[in-house]
């Protein structure tokens, strides 16, 4: 996962970019749809990548895209070890 924004940039608007390899899309859309009342996002699918921007983020919560982008890693690790556990 990549961000986009450096120390002192404006963070209205928060550009995150996962790996399709690293990243489950069934654990992004959940994030997304655990978030939405905290900001505005857009998802973007490249070969490589999913591209999501976050807009209009919630003020009062510190570091909400690591939250967010903590949120994908982590649907995505649980989400894969329950798929190998019912593959044994």
């Amino acid at each position: 996962m990549s961000a986009d924004a450096a120390p002192g940039d404006d963070l209205s608007v928060v550009t995150l970019t996962f790996d399709r390899a690293w990243t489950d899309a069934e654990a992004l859309e959940a994030a997304v749809d655990a978030y939405r009342e905290l900001a505005g996002f857009v998802v973007q699918e490249t070969a490589e990548a999913y591209e999501v921007t976050l807009t209009d983020l919630d003020p009062e919560v510190e570091d909400l895209a690591d939250h967010f982008a903590n949120h994908v890693l982590w649907a995505t690790i649980t989400g894969r070890r329950r798929e190998a556990g019912a593959a044994r």
